[in-house]
C-alpha cells in the first residue's frame, strides 16, 4: 500500500519559508519567511506564481505575519494584534481590523465570493470571535464562545457557520455566525486517572 501524504514534487530555491498559502488548486501561493532575513523576511507577503516559478507581487506590513488566508478577490494577512485585508486582484489596501493579541495567528475566511465573512478574535476578548462581513452592507458580530482564549477557526465555504475551539482543547463549537446562534458541541472526553 503506498503512502497517500507522499510528496509529489518539491521546490529547491524557496528556503526558510514559514507559511505558504495556495490560492485553491491553483499556482498562486502567497509565502512569507520565517525570519529576518533580506530575500524571505518574516514581515513581508510574497505572491509567488508557481507555474512561472517566480514572484508576481509583495506586501510589505512592518510586523511579523502570523498566518495569511487566501480567496480570489481577497488577500488576509494577521498579525500579532492587527488583520490588514487586500483586493487580490491589485493588492490595494481594503481595510484593517484590531483584534485581541494574537500570537497563534487565528484567523478563518469565507471561500466563496459570493459572500464576504472574515472570523478573528475580538479586540477587547480573545475567547469571543468578532465577524465582519462585506456582502451588501458591512455588518459586524460578536460571538463569545468560550471561556479560554480561542485557538482555531475555521468558516464552510459561504461562511454561515463557524467553528471555534479554544487553547483549552475539550470543546468544538459550531455557530450559525449569521444569528450567533450555538449549533452544536463537540466534546471531548477526558479520563481522570
Amino acid at each position: 500500500m503506498s503512502d497517500p501524504l507522499k510528496c509529489q514534487f518539491e521546490r529547491n530555491g524557496l528556503k526558510s519559508i514559514k507559511i505558504a498559502e495556495l490560492l485553491f488548486r491553483n499556482q498562486i501561493i502567497a509565502l512569507v519567511g520565517g525570519s529576518d532575513n533580506n530575500k524571505w523576511p518574516n514581515t513581508k507577503v510574497i505572491i509567488w506564481d508557481d507555474y512561472q516559478l517566480r514572484q508576481i507581487d509583495e506586501i510589505k506590513v512592518g510586523q511579523a505575519v502570523l498566518a495569511v488566508k487566501l480567496r480570489k478577490d481577497k488577500l488576509v494577512v494577521v498579525m500579532r494584534k492587527r488583520v490588514h485585508i487586500y483586493n487580490l486582484s491589485d493588492l490595494e489596501f481594503f481595510g484593517a481590523l484590531e483584534t485581541a493579541d494574537n500570537p497563534l495567528g487565528v484567523v478563518a475566511l469565507n471561500s466563496t465570493t459570493e459572500t464576504f465573512v472574515l472570523a478573528v478574535l475580538h479586540e477587547e476578548n480573545p475567547n469571543d470571535v468578532f465577524i465582519q462581513m462585506l456582502n451588501h452592507s458591512r455588518e459586524h458580530r460578536v460571538i463569545h464562545c468560550h471561556s479560554h482564549p480561542i485557538a482555531q477557526l475555521a468558516l464552510n465555504h459561504d461562511g454561515r457557520y463557524l467553528a471555534t475551539a479554544s487553547i483549552e482543547g475539550r470543546r468544538v463549537k459550531v455557530f450559525n455566525s449569521y444569528t450567533m446562534q450555538e449549533l452544536r458541541v463537540f466534546r471531548h472526553a477526558v479520563k481522570t486517572t
